[in-house]
C-alpha cells in the first residue's frame, strides 16, 4: 500500500521552513490553515515555502489538489493527482487542462502575501516561478494558493492540497480523479458574463439566444464533465515555454 498522509487535526506535529527551525505556526501564525476546519475549502494562505512534508522524503511523492473556481454556481471544480516535483509553469498548464482553459491568457499563483508567476522584470515582488515545485509551494496536506487566470475575465481558483501519497510506479501521472461541470468558454467577460451566458442559453426567448448559441463552442454543456477527456489533455501537454 502506498504511504499516504491526510489531515490529522489531534497531531502535534509541524512543518518547519527551511532556513528556521521553529514551527511555522510560531512564525507566522496567518500564515497556517487551521487543519481542524472540516468546511469546504476557501481561500487562504498557505504555509510559507519549506521542505515538503511526505513521509518519506528521499521518495518521489504524487499530491492530490482539489481545485474551484470561485464565483460561478454550480461549482465547477476539479480534483487531480500530479508528481510533487512539478515545476509551476507546467503546474499552470496542468491546471488550465484540468479545468478546461485554453491556456493562452497569463496566470499567476498567489500563496499568502507571496506571488508567483512568469519572470518579469516589470512587476515589482513578482518571484520568478520556473524553480519552485509543487513539493516546495505546497508542502502539507491543507495547505492552499489562488491560481490567477486571465486578467481580463478574472478568473481565481482555489488550489487545496488533499492527499500526498508516494509515487506508484504502476501509475501514469497525472491524471483527473474526480469533477464536476464544464469550464466557461474563454473570452466570456468573468463570473458576470459567464451568468449571462448560460441565461441566454437556457431561455430560446432571450434576445441574446441565437447570438449567444452561435458564439460558445459547438457541443457546449455547462453540466458536462468527461474524466476520461480531462486525463487525456494533462497527459498529452509538453514541456515548453509558458505563454503570457
Amino acid at each position: 500500500m502506498a504511504d499516504h498522509e491526510t489531515v490529522n487535526p489531534t497531531s502535534t506535529d509541524h512543518p518547519t521552513s527551511i532556513d528556521d527551525p521553529t514551527p511555522i505556526d510560531e512564525q507566522h501564525p496567518a500564515d497556517v490553515v487551521d487543519l481542524t476546519d472540516q468546511s469546504e475549502p476557501t481561500p487562504t494562505a498557505a504555509p510559507e515555502l519549506g521542505e515538503d512534508s511526505r513521509l518519506f522524503r528521499n521518495d518521489p511523492a504524487a499530491t492530490t489538489l482539489w481545485i474551484a473556481l470561485r464565483e460561478v454556481q454550480p461549482s465547477v471544480w476539479r480534483r487531480i493527482v500530479v508528481p510533487a516535483e512539478t515545476k509551476l509553469p507546467k503546474l499552470a498548464r496542468l491546471l488550465a487542462a484540468a479545468m478546461g482553459w485554453e491556456g493562452k491568457h497569463r496566470h499567476l499563483f498567489h500563496v499568502g502575501d507571496l506571488t508567483f508567476g512568469p519572470a518579469d522584470p516589470e512587476e515589482i515582488g513578482l518571484i520568478d516561478e520556473r524553480r519552485i515545485t509543487v513539493a516546495q509551494l505546497l508542502p502539507t496536506v491543507g495547505a492552499r494558493l489562488t491560481w490567477a487566470y486571465d486578467f481580463g475575465d478574472d478568473w481565481e481558483h482555489d488550489v487545496v492540497v488533499e492527499a500526498i501519497d508516494a509515487i506508484d510506479a504502476g501509475v501514469r501521472y497525472p491524471f483527473c480523479l474526480a469533477g464536476e461541470r464544464a469550464c466557461p468558454p474563454e473570452d466570456c467577460g468573468g463570473a458576470w458574463g459567464y451568468g449571462n451566458v448560460l441565461a441566454a442559453l437556457a431561455d430560446p426567448g432571450h434576445p441574446d439566444h441565437e447570438e449567444v448559441v452561435d458564439w460558445v463552442p459547438s457541443g457546449f454543456d455547462a453540466d458536462g464533465f468527461d474524466i476520461d477527456a480531462v486525463t487525456k489533455r494533462v497527459r498529452q501537454l509538453r514541456r515548453g515555454r509558458e505563454r503570457n
